[in-house]
């Protein structure tokens, strides 16, 4: 499955309390790991028979491509003043995803 998602230019303005619980919710769960083996909750790969697994090895399972031409992320104290402001002109994400649960992940921007 391929995806191609282009956004016009995106302007967020966040908060003090939203990108605070964004910060407390990847440290609670986006950067955690278990340690355990890859394919433990992959789905189809554990399904797969043994033999077939080796001629999967590389084969390409997803693609999502991302483009914006112009990202703008504020952030505001709780009394609405300024605090910082990132600009990113010709952002791009590609991450492809692997039958054998190997990613890549590709992000730039100009």
């Amino acid at each position: 499955m391929n995806m191609r998602i282009k956004f016009q230019a995106v302007y967020f303005v966040l908060p003090q309390f939203v990108y605070t619980y964004i910060l407390r919710a990847n440290d609670l769960n986006l950067g955690f790991t278990d340690c355990l083996k890859e394919e433990f909750f992959f789905q189809k790969w554990t399904t797969i028979n043994d033999h077939y697994k080796t001629y999967l090895v590389d084969v390409v399972s997803q693609v999502l491509l991302i483009t914006i031409p112009n990202f703008s992320l504020t952030l505001k104290h709780s009394d609405g003043s300024f605090i910082a402001k990132l600009l990113l002109q010709g952002f791009s994400l590609e991450q492809t995803r692997y039958w054998d649960t190997k990613n890549q992940m590709a992000i730039g921007c100009n």
